[in-house]
C-alpha cells in the first residue's frame, strides 16, 4: 500500500503526499512538522523530506489541487481559486517545479487555466510539455502567451500512452528525466491508469 504523510496544514487547506510501495526508498523516521513559510521559501524540513524519498535515477510525480468533495477541476473559476493558496503553492508552484526537468499539462488544463508554466521566482530552465493531438492548433497559443510563460513550450502528440511520454523524456536526459505532471484530471487519470508515477501530492481545499 502506497505511504501517505500529511506535509502541511494551512487553515482550511492541507497538503498530503504518497509515496508508491514500490519505490525504492527509505523515507525519514521523523516527518516535517512546522508550516511552510511562503514569504521566503519552502520550509526546509518540507523540502528535505520530499528530496529523501526520490528515486535517484530520475521520477515522475503528479501533483494536483482538488476539493474536499474529490473534484479537481471545479466548474466554478471562484471555487477552483479557493483550492490552492500561497502556502501550498510554495510547495507546488515552487519547489517541485524547481527540482523538475519538465512539467506536463494537458491542452485543456494550457487553454483554461492559463497557467504559469514556471517555477515561482525562478528560471531553472524547466520545460513545459503539453499533450495535445492538436499540435499546430496549441503551438500557436502558446507562442502567443511566450511573455507570459517565459519560453516556447514543447508540443508532444499523444496519440500513445504515458509510459511513451516518459520514455520520449527520458531518452533526452540520458534515462533520467525528472518530470511532474499537473494535470487536468485526464492527463492524471492517464499516469495513475498506467501505474507511471513515483509520488502523488495532493492539495485538498475549498468546498
Amino acid at each position: 500500500m502506497p505511504r501517505i504523510r500529511i506535509i502541511s496544514t494551512i487553515f482550511t487547506i492541507f497538503t498530503y503526499l504518497t509515496v508508491k510501495s514500490t519505490t525504492a526508498t527509505t523515507p525519514p523516521t521523523t516527518p516535517p512538522t512546522t508550516p511552510l513559510n511562503v514569504h521566503t521559501s519552502p520550509d526546509a524540513s518540507v523540502a528535505n523530506y520530499i528530496s529523501s524519498i526520490l528515486p535517484p535515477s530520475g521520477w515522475t510525480i503528479l501533483s494536483f489541487a482538488q476539493t474536499v468533495g474529490g473534484v479537481i477541476s471545479p466548474e466554478e473559476q471562484e471555487e477552483n481559486a479557493q483550492i490552492s493558496c500561497e502556502e501550498t503553492k510554495a510547495i507546488t508552484h515552487g519547489y517541485l517545479r524547481s527540482i523538475s526537468d519538465y512539467i506536463i499539462v494537458g491542452s485543456g488544463t494550457l487553454t483554461s487555466d492559463n497557467p504559469r508554466l514556471l517555477p515561482y521566482g525562478a528560471d531553472n530552465g524547466l520545460v513545459p510539455v503539453v499533450l495535445t493531438g492538436r499540435k499546430e492548433e496549441v503551438a500557436k497559443w502558446l507562442n502567443g502567451k511566450e511573455a507570459k510563460m517565459g519560453r516556447k513550450a514543447e508540443c508532444v502528440v499523444t496519440g500513445g500512452s504515458a509510459r511513451g511520454v516518459r520514455g520520449e523524456l527520458d531518452a533526452l536526459r540520458g534515462g533520467k528525466a525528472k518530470i511532474v505532471v499537473e494535470g487536468g484530471p485526464g492527463t492524471l487519470q492517464r499516469w495513475i491508469d498506467e501505474d507511471c508515477w513515483d509520488i502523488m501530492i495532493v492539495t485538498v481545499g475549498g468546498k
